[in-house]
């Protein structure tokens, strides 16, 4: 892991990380981040740089890992945290005490986070505001073949429910692909 986080924090000025699938500890993240090598020396702060960040896959990183990105990460327009540990705490978080830090999000993905309900997108609608354009939530914990696609309900759960015709809000339009729930916010003109 020690090259990895080398070679991540000597890439000056990156600006998008997939790291899906990887398995990491929290020190690793957070010393990705703040540019801190596995020697201790300075480099690049990542946090001020990223904009596309990719976290999904089962990971092994706890939710605080995930709620240290937005707290620090100041330029994010599309996260991944699917199949993670990520829970609502991390948006309410983020929402209450760095709201700007999502208020530049386009594309976030949370498939597969059983910790997620509607609080925690309710908090991360609010702060993203009309950046947010589309949200990726909900889908099965273990891949369903395309014959039993027909099975998914045909009306939005009820996460994608709250989000339908909010006052001052966007309108979440859902699609079923490869049978996860995903969707695209328009914003009335």
């Amino acid at each position: 892991m020690a090259n990895l986080m080398h070679f991540v924090v000597g890439c000056h000025g990156l600006c998008g990380l997939d790291l899906s699938r990887t398995c990491l500890g929290p020190g690793t993240l957070r010393g990705m981040l703040y540019g801190t090598r596995p020697d201790g020396t300075q480099s690049s702060n990542l946090a001020s740089s990223l904009t596309r960040l990719h976290l999904s896959g089962f990971t092994g990183l706890p939710a605080s890992s995930f709620t240290l990105v937005l707290a620090t990460c100041t330029r994010l327009e599309q996260i991944d945290f699917s199949a993670s540990l990520v829970a609502d705490g991390t948006f309410q978080d983020a929402a209450e005490h760095r709201p700007e830090h999502l208020a530049a999000l386009r594309v976030v993905r949370l498939t597969e986070c059983s910790s997620i309900t509607s609080d925690g997108v309710e908090a991360l609608c609010r702060a993203a505001g009309a950046s947010l354009r589309h949200l990726a939530l909900g889908g099965p914990f273990t891949p369903r073949s395309e014959e039993h696609t027909s099975e998914l309900p045909s009306q939005p759960d009820p996460v994608c429910r709250l989000l339908l015709g909010k006052k001052n809000q966007a309108y979440f339009l859902p699609t079923q692909h490869n049978s996860y729930l995903t969707g695209t916010f328009l914003h009335p003109s």
